[in-house]
């Protein structure tokens, strides 16, 4: 059980290593409410402030670093995904196709 979740964590390492250049760091904030009560803190990870405005660019852009340039990439959605997917594709400079449904 340990050893898979090694291996989560090397993936988990390089994906970050290879997307790192395509997204923003995004800061963690600490609520000013939820926990407090009970002694504990809350903290809340902006990644509305990524430039697509949500997290999704993270999985876009490693999926397509993964993947290499050389290799046709399609999505298909109408949503952040498909913003994501569309400013990960123009920073990697990879060719995308994006089907509406």
């Amino acid at each position: 059980m340990i050893s898979i979740g090694l291996e989560a964590a090397a993936q988990s390492m390089q994906a970050r290593r290879r997307i790192c250049s395509h997204i923003y760091e995004t800061r963690l904030l600490p609520s000013r409410h939820i926990g407090r009560e009970a002694g504990s803190a809350l903290f809340i990870k902006a990644e509305n402030f990524q430039l697509t405005g949500s997290f999704k660019i993270r999985g876009a852009a490693s999926k397509m670093t993964a993947l290499g340039i050389d290799r046709e990439v399609i999505t298909a959605s109408s949503g952040n995904h498909c913003i994501a997917s569309a400013q990960a594709a123009a920073s990697i400079g990879q060719a995308l196709t994006v089907v509406l449904p």
